[in-house]
């Protein structure tokens, strides 16, 4: 296993093995085999960095971001998560995978296998194929597209969004739409609709 921290400018490899891998802007991250964490914005805010995580259970974070980073869970159960962070970009691969947006205007792509895409505000989430979980954030402002397979779409949890999240793709009689936490006098205030 391989404890690797850098700033940026780099290109990162590591073998198999469960490796740990902090690093900063303008790199790129190739792990490997095994349960692999890596962090992109550790020590400083970062932009255009990917980093894959390869065969494995890996665990990809985006501390904090300047600009764009690219985020490859590969195969494997591999959760993503964008802590602080725009416009980053999460592609889970094969697997069940847990992604995560807590910032804005990020796209999460689950890929093969049963996802669970969790959004913030102004984001986009991509089931792909599987029977995927969607959940949109509090803020509201989220497209939400589950893809094939039976899927479920939360579209309020514990409070109505305070803007309106778009479901593309819901099969009626197949997917489901999901209300969490979300009292009786609520109800008043709250509106679907169906367009096409």
């Amino acid at each position: 296993a391989d404890f690797v921290e850098s700033t940026e400018g780099n290109t990162i490899q590591t073998g198999s093995g469960e490796d740990t891998v902090l690093v900063g802007s303008d790199s790129s991250v190739s792990a490997g085999d095994g349960d692999d964490s890596i962090f992109i914005g550790q020590n400083a805010a970062a932009d255009n960095t990917s980093a894959d995580g390869g065969n494995g259970d890996d665990q990809i974070t985006v501390v904090e971001a300047s600009g764009n980073n690219n985020l490859f869970g590969g195969a494997g159960g591999d959760t993503l998560t964008v802590i602080e962070g725009s416009h980053q970009f999460s592609f889970g691969g094969s697997g069940n995978d847990p992604l995560k947006s807590n910032g804005r205007n990020n796209r999460l792509y689950g890929g093969s296998g049963d996802d669970k895409l969790f959004s913030s505000v102004n984001d986009s989430l991509f089931g792909g194929d599987g029977d995927d979980v969607l959940f949109a954030g509090e803020a509201g402002g989220n497209k939400l597209t589950g893809g094939t397979g039976i899927d479920q779409f939360w579209i309020a949890n514990a409070s109505l969004p305070i803007a309106k999240n778009i479901v593309t793709d819901l099969t009626i009689g197949t997917d489901k739409i999901g209300l969490g936490g979300v009292g009786v006098t609520q109800f008043s205030n709250l509106t679907l609709l169906q367009q096409g």
